[in-house]
């Protein structure tokens, strides 16, 4: 691929309707849009980048709660 067809490819992509999108259009949309950025990563070995990910968004979902839960709310202390 040369490097004027790699930057016309994402304009390719843009809708030119100026009608809304469907839910099954918007769904195959953003499908075609995750292949590109998958690139040539086969579906099955996709997971050990996403399993990662999401054990680290859920450790820092965690933290962000508990720590929440532990430090007070200072805006309702009068000084």
């Amino acid at each position: 691929m040369s490097e004027d067809e790699a930057h016309a490819l994402p304009l390719a992509l843009i809708p030119q309707s100026s009608r809304p999108m469907s839910l099954s259009e918007l769904e195959n949309y953003l499908a075609s849009a995750a292949d590109l950025l998958r690139g040539s990563v086969d579906q099955a070995d996709f997971k050990a980048y996403i399993f990662p990910l999401m054990f680290f968004k859920r450790i820092s979902d965690v933290y962000l709660e508990e720590y929440a839960w532990q430090v007070p709310d200072n805006r309702s202390r009068q000084f």
